[in-house]
């Protein structure tokens, strides 16, 4: 039978010796690749060719069907034309960054002449843009600085009536209050406003030094301005820019990491290779000094990679708007010259893409390999994860993957000191932020029973109320009894099919609603070996919370003995230190925030430390 010939092969010799950009399309005409060539003839009649091709190759062409052409003046023109038809079409092989969407940014909002900074995930033309932060926290962190000493507008607001007033940041010293000086029949001057406007708009351009990382220039900066706050005797406003000064000194002391003595901006971007993936590792120096590390998985399957390294650059920085002096990759780049004349159009600044050859920079490149290596093993131990998590989903018959699983467990000793606890894992992984304590009010007797089924019902009941996401499953510590008792609540709250499971200790028996006997299960089963990991670190948080309970219980009588001591503090005590063995370890500096002299603190440790 004769072989078909793609319309493909028959448009090939129509095609120019021009740079420009190629689509492929399949049989349904749907586009599955974009690319750029600096000769469209040569490049698209190298797919089609008898010459040898590797795996990645092979696998586009067989989905060829069609292609089309679009010639363009220069390759500048063809990168750029290339990387706005990737992101309007998405193909299936090219590279998409997904998790960039996903991570917040930093954004100060300058549509009117009081800009104002908040967290985002939508990134528009207007504005500028800090990011993207894969650690939630470090910007939480920023965010409580600038809210805390930047005394910047929080509002949205551009107009405001003759009758507003000020809101509660500006009594509480968190806002300069830009209202009054824009609202309809200000009482303020031009002059006055003028004047505030230009403070205004460097406490802007202070924060934008901050998130830039250049510590160092703001840190000067905000020194000479509370020595004039010193000179003209306004002790409040130097005491509030000392405490800033020191905030911007904990973050550069604790992002003080660094290899080179060299002070410009610039980023290092290596990758690690496995079979499944490419792993892109890009660490942000701000001023020599670390202060951000981004890694991005992609995986191979879906990609058609030429030239990956290049490919990659081009896009992060297309989509992350922030100024870069200099980028050091491991490998030179075919295109360099014709993305360094794309970056510095876009950033407005001199920007160098070089391959790092000094040891320094042979260094840093180490250190960014080494980073997207650990990253693969991370990667490759969360599919492990979510394979389990698959695996369980099978086992136990659930509707959904049961990526956050919820575990209760009761401590006492005999009547006394009845709590329950609860933690909770998210993908395979523990989520602390997510672990609860419950002290047990329903009974004050010795009753798992009643116990279970008392924290379970408190734990949901307040959730439903919260309109709060519930776990995928439920976990209890122990037999028939307690998954009773747990189902008991469950149904009071309207969720009696919910998915639920307990394990018994002895057996290490699982045991589900409706079902006499207990499920049988491989104990050396990757999915058992997470159930018992789940119940062991739910035990232990329970027991460490009992513990803590009886010796505050148990010590409280006797440290009251001690003059200067009152119960109060001891609560306190308790409350920040959790633990006994904690407060032995303090030392007197410890406790100035507790007010106690030096002589009760000396009684206090001689003793705790008798118990």
């Amino acid at each position: 039978m004769k072989k078909t010939i793609k319309p493909a092969l028959t448009k090939l010799k129509l095609i120019p010796n021009n740079p420009g950009i190629y689509i492929m399309k399949n049989l349904d005409k749907k586009i599955i690749y974009i690319g750029k060539a600096k000769n469209l003839k040569n490049r698209l009649s190298s797919y089609f060719n008898n010459s040898k091709k590797d795996i990645k190759t092979n696998r586009l062409v067989d989905n060829i069907n069609d292609f089309d052409f679009i010639v363009t003046k220069t390759e500048k023109e063809a990168f750029i034309l290339e990387n706005n038809l990737i992101k309007k079409h998405k193909p299936f092989f090219n590279i998409e960054l997904k998790d960039n969407k996903t991570y917040p940014y930093i954004k100060i909002n300058d549509y009117s002449e009081f800009p104002v900074v908040y967290k985002t995930r939508d990134l528009k033309k207007s504005g500028k843009y800090f990011g993207p932060f894969t650690d939630i926290k470090k910007l939480n962190y920023y965010l409580i600085i600038i809210e805390k000493y930047f005394n910047i507008k929080k509002c949205y607001k551009t107009k405001f009536s003759k009758n507003h007033r000020p809101c509660l940041y500006y009594h509480i010293g968190q806002c300069n209050a830009p209202c009054e000086y824009i609202k309809t029949d200000s009482k303020y001057t031009k002059k006055e406003y003028e004047n505030f406007k230009s403070k205004y708009t460097e406490t802007i351009n202070q924060i934008i030094d901050f998130l830039n990382g250049n510590y160092k220039e703001l840190v000067i900066k905000l020194e000479n301005l509370m020595q004039k706050y010193s000179v003209i005797q306004d002790y409040e406003k130097a005491k509030d820019t000392r405490d800033l000064i020191n905030a911007v000194k904990d973050l550069q002391t604790s992002q003080n990491v660094s290899y080179t003595n060299n002070e410009d901006d610039f980023d290092v971007i290596s990758y690690y290779e496995s079979d499944m993936y490419f792993i892109f590792t890009i660490l942000k120096y701000r001023q020599g000094q670390l202060i951000e590390k981004i890694n991005y998985d992609l995986y191979k399957e879906k990609l058609y990679y030429e030239n990956i390294l290049e490919d990659f650059i081009f896009i992060y920085y297309d989509n992350n708007s922030y100024p870069v002096n200099k980028i050091i990759l491991p490998d030179k780049i075919p295109n360099k010259v014709v993305l360094e004349n794309i970056f510095n159009t876009k950033f407005k600044i001199k920007v160098n893409i070089i391959k790092g050859t000094k040891l320094n920079e042979k260094k840093l490149l180490e250190l960014a390999y080494h980073n997207s290596k650990l990253s693969f093993f991370e990667l490759k131990k969360n599919l492990e994860r979510k394979n389990v998590l698959i695996e369980l989903k099978e086992f136990l018959h659930l509707k959904k993957l049961p990526l956050k699983i919820e575990s209760f467990d009761i401590a006492n000793i005999t009547d006394k000191f009845i709590v329950a606890g609860m933690v909770s894992f998210f993908q395979g992984k523990k989520d602390k932020t997510n672990y609860r304590k419950f002290n047990i009010k329903s009974t004050n007797i010795q009753n798992d029973f009643i116990s279970i089924e008392e924290a379970v019902f408190r734990r949901y009941k307040r959730l439903i109320n919260e309109k709060k996401e519930l776990p995928d499953l439920i976990m209890i510590d122990g037999g028939k009894g307690q998954l009773s008792s747990a189902i008991k609540s469950l149904t009071k709250l309207g969720l009696k099919h919910f998915p639920i499971i307990s394990i018994a200790k002895k057996e290490e028996e699982i045991f589900v609603p409706k079902q006499k006997n207990p499920l049988k299960i491989n104990i050396y089963s990757n999915m058992m070996k997470l159930l018992i990991e789940i119940r062991d670190e739910t035990h232990r948080w329970t027991n460490s919370f009992h513990v803590n309970k009886r010796d505050k219980a148990m010590i409280t009588p006797i440290l009251s003995t001690i003059k200067g001591i009152s119960e109060d503090k001891i609560n306190k005590l308790f409350i920040k230190y959790k633990t006994l063995n904690n407060i032995k370890k303090l030392q007197y500096e410890d406790l100035k925030d507790f007010k106690i002299s030096k002589k009760v603190f000396d009684k206090l440790i001689e003793l705790l430390n008798t118990i």
